[in-house]
């Protein structure tokens, strides 16, 4: 059985102990852990669906995760959209489950689809 705990302070430690059988081991918190997903996929374009895939595990299998306070960190690191996005992609690409999380939602997906109507940068 896996037994979790969080570490001390959300911004110092995002961090969670994990302990499987006889081994312990740190990881991200699955609110860290949503976020580092989203954003890894965006800064690779999402150009693979394992990424988008990731997320929708996450979502499938972390039930007790504080969206409200991973919303808060996004705003506050400015990564709203990126975070949305991710989400967004896992949700109607792969019927991704994401409940409760559908009010910071509708407001990313209006600013992603003014984004989308914007020119397009090249990419280097």
């Amino acid at each position: 059985m896996t037994e979790r705990r969080q570490c001390s302070n959300r911004h110092t430690s995002p961090t969670s102990i994990s302990r499987r059988r006889a081994a312990t081991a740190l990881a991200l918190s699955p609110e860290h852990l949503a976020l580092f997903l989203c954003a890894h996929g965006a800064k690779h374009y999402w150009e693979r669906l394992g990424w988008i895939c990731d997320v929708g595990r996450l979502l499938q299998v972390e039930k007790t995760v504080d969206w409200t306070g991973v919303f808060a960190e996004a705003s506050e690191t400015d990564t709203s959209r990126i975070l949305s996005l991710g989400l967004l992609l896992a949700r109607d690409l792969l019927g991704a489950e994401i409940g409760k999380r559908r009010r910071p939602l509708g407001r990313a997906r209006r600013q992603l689809h003014a984004a989308g109507r914007q020119p397009r940068q090249l990419r280097d």
